[in-house]
């Protein structure tokens, strides 16, 4: 005779229903708490990144972007010129109003040329217009992850002038630097982290690699760091060694884009070199890379009367720069002036 057991093992009832809207009530918290981080960490990044050339886009279109009133000198270019030209300093050599929108080179001059763009937009064409690039970076293209950072809405690649194609992993690439902080700047998320948890009250401050900006734009820097400085030197000797020059198929179109923008309304463009360290400039490969960067910058000026092509390289001192191709605020106030005097000598020519 079989006796069933005072205490019965409950048997289990599994509501599959129940147990499938719990595990989706789960996932959907979590991305909506991930999207909520996202959103905050897209937000302070805007202003806190520890990438200087993210930094510089957001700062110089969000300058641009409110701008109230139009400028006499619309200048333009990359980091070189961000903390090169002085726009004070300029229009107490020359007339009129001024303004540094300079960014980052890594993209050539067609961030240069959406900005020109942009600003036909809201004023009208501009004067003067000044396009200021190391000769190192007319050889860079396209960037995906800088035009996710570039604050248009999605797609003006192809409604501003140079029109681009992405293909889909660029655009992916695009999408993913814009609304995927996570992925795409994790150093400076991990900065930001940490300050959140180790010392909230520093959260807000601006980060270290940023200089002064003064309302015109320029980027202010006075400290110089040799051993950085050096290293770039070499790598930087090492990148024209290795790579002789070839302007990018986008700097070609959009150097084009610019002449015809010249013909059209009668801009007057002057095309410059920012400043460079003395033994980047002197030294041998630099030389013979440079001729190639001379004569195919000499050939677009000689497509229209209102392209100017400024040959002259001004060159400093290791202790005034505060690498190969960024100045130092004495350097600035110098080379600053230097241009000045040649664009007079070109006004003077052109009035002969």
């Amino acid at each position: 005779m079989s006796h069933k057991p005072f205490y019965q093992i409950p048997t289990p009832e599994i509501n599959t229903t129940t147990d499938f809207y719990r595990i989706l009530k789960i996932i959907l918290s979590m991305l909506f708490i991930m999207l909520i981080i996202n959103m905050l960490t897209i937000r302070h990044l805007k202003w806190y990144t520890t990438n200087l050339g993210y930094l510089l886009i957001s700062y110089k279109w969000h300058l641009l972007q409110n701008m109230e009133e139009p400028v006499d000198w619309f200048i333009v270019g990359d980091s070189s010129c961000n903390q090169g030209l002085i726009p004070k300093t300029f229009t107490a050599e020359l007339d009129g109003t001024a303004v540094n929108l300079c960014t980052m080179g890594f993209m050539g001059a067609i961030d240069s040329s959406w900005m020109l763009e942009s600003y036909v937009a809201k004023f009208a064409p501009p004067k003067n217009v000044l396009i200021i690039l190391a000769p190192i970076n007319w050889q860079y293209g396209l960037d995906a992850r800088v035009v996710g950072k570039i604050p248009l809405p999605w797609g003006f690649w192809k409604r501003l002038p140079p029109y681009v194609n992405l293909s889909f992993s660029e655009q992916k690439i695009v999408f993913l630097s814009r609304y995927a902080p996570f992925y795409t700047e994790n150093d400076s998320f991990r900065q930001f982290a940490q300050r959140a948890i180790l010392t909230p009250h520093k959260i807000f401050e601006k980060p270290q690699l940023l200089g002064d900006f003064s309302a015109d734009g320029y980027m202010k820097r006075e400290e110089v760091k040799l051993d950085a400085a050096m290293f770039q030197i070499e790598a930087q000797l090492e990148l024209v060694r290795t790579n002789p020059f070839t302007a990018s198929e986008i700097t070609k179109r959009t150097m084009e884009h610019v002449v015809s923008l010249a013909e059209q309304h009668n801009i007057n463009v002057y095309i410059i070199h920012g400043p460079l360290s003395d033994e980047f400039y002197k030294h041998p490969d630099f030389q013979n890379y440079f001729v190639d960067v001379d004569v195919w910058l000499e050939k677009i000026a000689q497509q229209s009367d209102h392209v100017y092509y400024l040959p002259q390289v001004v060159t400093f001192p290791a202790h005034e720069m505060e690498d190969t191709v960024h100045a130092l605020h004495s350097a600035a106030q110098k080379y600053t002036k230097e241009i000045a005097k040649e664009i007079k000598i070109v006004q003077e020519l052109k009035e002969q």
